[in-house]
């Protein structure tokens, strides 16, 4: 089973995620390395346990980390 299916196992029982769960779903989903159902299932499972602080601080650090500097903008 790979690293997604686990989070989402997870997500199953209504647990929140660790940050470092949450920041590797976060990082998977941003890169592309998962399918679209299971992106789906991810963002739906969050949002029906509800999303903690954590978890959206794994989510932004995850954004953060893909970003580009875009020259003369800085």
């Amino acid at each position: 089973m790979n690293t997604i299916s686990h989070i989402l196992e997870h997500l199953t029982t209504g647990a929140d995620l660790s940050t470092p769960q949450a920041r590797e779903a976060f990082d998977l989903l941003l890169t592309g390395e998962v399918s679209p159902v299971q992106a789906g299932a991810f963002l739906m499972g969050l949002r029906a346990k509800g999303e903690t602080a954590a978890e959206l601080s794994a989510a932004v650090d995850a954004a953060l980390g893909q970003a580009k500097l875009i020259p003369g903008l800085t």
